[in-house]
């Protein structure tokens, strides 16, 4: 069946398909502008700028739910696999306003936890995450085993 405003091209076949997203790199996609976006979105974003910034994914993949200035700072310079694999524990979030979500995660890496925290803001073209930090404890000193005090 055709439908008014549809092109027909006779002698051809023509199919409008959608890709799945295991096609189309599997980032996820960003909920509808009125939509808040939920745990799952929020876990699924986090999980993949952690698999950009360590190499396994590509960097490009996760472009479209970053800020700009966000991916800028994240993917300036050529990143080098720590050969760390995070693992999502947990996720939590809070809407400061209608247009912000501040979120707050737990991965862990072989034995080691870790924490993550990212800003979600709401921008015409859907939300976008314009924060991102991976905190890591400072490193040990060898010679002690005590954490290395910053200068």
């Amino acid at each position: 069946m055709i439908s008014a405003g549809q092109d027909v091209v006779t002698g051809q076949l023509t199919l409008n398909l959608t890709l799945p997203a295991l096609i189309t790199g599997g980032q996820p996609k960003p909920p509808a502008d009125t939509a808040v976006p939920d745990q799952r979105f929020l876990g699924k974003v986090i999980t993949s700028v952690l698999e950009a910034t360590e190499g396994r994914r590509p960097a490009a993949q996760v472009r479209p739910l970053l800020a700009p200035s966000l991916y800028t700072r994240l993917f300036a310079t050529t990143r080098s696999s720590s050969g760390a694999r995070y693992t999502l524990r947990s996720v939590h979030a809070r809407q400061p306003t209608d247009n912000a979500l501040e979120t707050c995660a737990t991965v862990h890496s072989g034995r080691q936890a870790f924490a993550v925290a990212a800003r979600f803001e709401k921008t015409r073209a859907g939300w976008r995450c314009t924060r991102f930090e991976l905190l890591k404890p400072p490193p040990l000193r060898a010679s002690t085993g005590r954490l290395a005090r910053s200068a």
